[in-house]
């Protein structure tokens, strides 16, 4: 039985496979969207599989592009869970991570686990 379904949001195809590598033994993974072109199409066509947890990059490929997604993911979900993964530390996540040698990804799979 899974934890959680995952939508994983990222534009790094390495910790799009890292995130998807740690957290797939007892999660779910719905989606792995690499750009933000491909989000806007599957949003607004109705392809976008649904989630409890999206893991989503704030900058992709600039600053604030993360937080219109968490935006627009809990307007139409409203009781999705987000998870702001980024270079820099974010406020807009239900829980916010910063991508630095300090965090590793198994700390973004005890985030998910604690949620």
């Amino acid at each position: 039985m899974y934890h959680e379904q995952l939508l994983l949001i990222n534009d790094n195809p390495a910790v799009l496979d890292a995130l998807e590598h740690v957290l797939s033994d007892n999660n779910e993974i719905v989606a792995k969207i690499g750009n933000v072109l491909d989000f806007k199409k599957r949003f607004e066509d109705g392809s976008l599989a649904v989630a409890t947890v999206a893991i989503v990059d704030d900058k992709m490929p600039r600053a604030g592009v993360g937080k219109g997604i968490a935006e627009a993911l809990r307007r139409k979900y409203p009781s999705m869970k987000i998870v702001s993964y980024s270079s820099t530390l974010q406020d807009w996540g239900d829980v916010n991570l910063v991508n630095s040698p300090n965090t590793s990804i198994s700390d973004i799979r005890q985030a998910v686990l604690d949620l």
